[in-house]
């Protein structure tokens, strides 16, 4: 498979920007890439949220994302949104209608877009000219139903670390096999409340697993761009694997074919490190102890049971282990000794909200 590379500042041409998509799922003979580099269409430049296409209506072009970022998404009655799909720039979302015109989600600009439109009555004669082009296309559509499984299995097992860190791991991927990403970061121009439209999380929680993955130096996420710092620790929380994404030999070159395990075995190391033992009757009662040893025994206890808790019962193990935070930096005072045991707690508990459930299923 090819990889592309748009490198420059202007926007591929449509028809090579197809040639490019459908060229990651299986080679193109040289008549069927000519073909495809001359098919035209129009550019429409797009605000963010306007639709291309609304539920219910009916296709008539083949959309190919030039710049920016498209959603897929089905709206409930009381108009919260569930993003289902992310289209990058060069993805062909949409692809299906040719055989199912009618569209059954919606499809608009995640923020301001730039698309190209090919007539599909253009694409449809292209095929009956190259029908082996219909394969590649079908192949296509497969992946795009891949990717919709894990998914759904993603936002339904994970915990709130892991879904963030299964999607941050799969857009680098798919950047770097568009050609978009630079190292180990690429464009992502999304706020928090895409994220929890993504994942089905509040907003609120988003903000609070972004902010344990920022202080363990997992990621940078700022600006409309996203940088993964340490890959084998955030496929690790992901559980993250990329053959759903079918990209052949090329995945070897883009990821690990599996995560390292190393965020266990740290946490785990850093328990012998604790305080562990709160002081007995005989001794002199001392607060800050009893708090740390308190601290590590709730921490040790949501390392194995976190992530197969209800949320209600996880969000006040939450609370009351923050409430600890507070009261040992308080007691810490300025004993150097004590400060380094707080700053060990503190790095330890972002560390453990962070370990994903062995007892689940892996994607």
């Amino acid at each position: 498979m090819l990889m592309r590379n748009h490198s420059g500042s202007g926007l591929p041409a449509i028809g090579d920007a197809l040639a490019g998509h459908l060229g990651l799922f299986g080679p193109l003979s040289p008549a069927e890439r000519t073909g495809l580099l001359a098919l035209t269409g129009s550019t429409v430049r797009l605000s963010a949220n306007e639709e291309i296409t609304q539920l219910g209506s009916h296709a008539s072009s083949i959309v190919v994302v030039l710049d920016g970022v498209l959603q897929r998404f089905n709206d409930d009655a009381r108009g919260n949104r569930q993003i289902c799909g992310l289209y990058l720039r060069g993805d062909a979302p949409g692809l299906e209608t040719l055989q199912m015109p009618i569209a059954d989600q919606g499809l608009s600009a995640l923020v301001p877009s730039i698309v190209g439109l090919i007539p599909q009555r253009k694409m449809l004669d292209l095929l009956a000219q190259f029908p082996s082009l219909q394969g590649l296309m079908w192949r296509e559509t497969l992946v795009q139903a891949s990717m919709l499984r894990i998914w759904l299995l993603r936002n339904s097992i994970k915990n709130a670390a892991g879904q963030l860190a299964h999607l941050f791991c799969e857009l680098l991927i798919r950047a770097k096999a568009a050609g978009i990403a630079q190292g180990n970061s690429c464009p992502l121009p999304l706020s928090q409340r895409h994220l929890a439209e993504v994942t089905g999380m509040s907003v609120v929680h988003v903000n609070r697993t972004l902010m344990v993955l920022r202080a363990d130096n997992l990621i940078e996420f700022s600006n409309g761009v996203l940088t993964i710092h340490r890959w084998d620790e955030l496929a690790e929380i992901g559980e993250f694997t990329p053959g759903y994404l079918h990209l052949g030999e090329q995945a070897a070159e883009l990821a690990p074919a599996r995560p390292t395990p190393v965020l266990q075995s740290r946490i785990e190391d850093s328990f012998e490190f604790i305080p562990s033992r709160a002081p007995t009757a005989s001794e002199e009662p001392d607060a800050f102890r009893r708090k740390a040893a308190d601290f590590k025994q709730m921490l040790k206890t949501w390392s194995f049971v976190s992530s197969g808790i209800m949320r209600g019962e996880a969000d006040d193990l939450f609370e009351k282990l923050t409430r600890l935070a507070n009261d040992l930096h308080e007691l810490a005072g300025d004993a150097p000794e004590r400060k380094a045991t707080v700053e060990t707690l503190t790095s330890l508990f972002h560390r453990v909200q962070l370990v994903p459930d062995r007892s689940k299923s892996q994607a």
